[in-house]
């Protein structure tokens, strides 16, 4: 069996603020992110709105996530 592997943290467990969870990630050599939680909301109640800022931070510090 042979294929990629990725190694990415659960982002609230670092901090609550996106912005944070993306410095610690970036700190570790990461650039895949699961977000559960963002500013006290989990990301599945997120916003319309909340949601193109969250993307558009992920875009602008090259971070994938398989949530957005």
């Amino acid at each position: 069996m042979s294929g990629l592997f990725y190694c990415s943290g659960i982002a609230d467990e670092c901090a609550e603020r996106l912005k944070d969870q993306i410095t610690m990630h970036k700190l570790l050599g990461w650039d895949y992110i699961e977000l559960r939680n963002i500013d006290g909301k989990t990301i599945d109640t997120t916003d319309t709105d909340n949601f193109r800022i969250i993307a558009s931070l992920l875009k602008e510090n090259n971070m994938t996530s398989k949530d957005v």
